[in-house]
């Protein structure tokens, strides 16, 4: 895509801005060579992509590295970096470490399937990851600290071909390696697949830690100023009655 046929910023999805305007990388990414400019440096990108709105979204924490390997400013190992650095992220490879339930598929029925599709006759599959399960996010918005249980999910193909590896998001919504290099599934629900967009509020300048904190010390105020008033002897009304 070349800078004049450039969508506008107000057609970009949320994981288009920022990474346009963290990297210089374009919506398509396919050619874009940019590095990091400014103090925007990789390590940077990491930090930023495992605290607040990130910490929160997962998706589109996951949305925008995606689009920073397509766009060649992140490598494989920025990539396994962000999925063990990630807040959410993380408890999928620690929760497989302590089989609980989760669906930890490292080549498995994908590889065979990519080395069984027309595209692995073109491409050598080298290794193949689909990893799914529940996890926690709590955040803090304008009502206070709010957690949500939540599938979150993945897939993963390296190849000889390219350095890069095809990742994906699967939240339960359907394979995007299947429907779209092997030809082989339906098209992703991208409702529940959603890695362009964030879908939890968070508000500016909070952190769940705090806010817990905050509203610990306010309970243990109104405590003792309800003990203070029924040693005074004054009538103290609780609730609705």
């Amino acid at each position: 895509m070349s800078k004049n046929k450039l969508k506008p910023k107000s057609k970009m999805t949320q994981a288009e801005r920022m990474v346009l305007n963290w990297t210089g990388v374009e919506p398509d990414g396919k050619e874009a060579t940019q590095k990091p400019t400014d103090r925007k440096s990789v390590k940077q990108i990491l930090h930023i992509l495992t605290n607040g709105i990130y910490a929160a979204n997962p998706e589109l924490a996951f949305g925008i590295v995606r689009r920073l390997l397509t766009g060649n400013v992140l490598k494989a190992k920025h990539f396994d970096e962000f999925i063990s650095r990630h807040p959410v992220f993380n408890q999928l490879g620690l929760r497989a470490l302590n089989g609980e339930g989760q669906i930890y598929d490292v080549d498995g029925a994908l590889l065979e399937e990519a080395k069984d599709s027309k595209w692995g006759q073109e491409n050598k599959v080298l290794r193949t990851l689909e990893v799914v399960g529940e996890v926690s996010i709590s955040w803090v918005d304008k009502d206070g600290v709010k957690t949500e249980k939540t599938l979150l999910g993945f897939e993963m193909i390296t190849y000889e071909t390219d350095s890069r590896p095809f990742i994906a998001l699967n939240c339960g919504g359907g394979s995007a390696a299947r429907h779209f290099l092997l030809k082989s599934g339906p098209k992703p629900d991208y409702k529940i697949n959603n890695d362009a967009d964030s879908r939890r509020y968070v508000k500016k300048g909070t952190t769940v830690e705090k806010t817990l904190q905050a509203e610990e010390k306010e309970a243990e105020s109104e405590a003792d100023s309800i003990v203070a008033q029924i040693l005074a002897g004054e009538t103290v009304r609780l609730g609705n009655f």
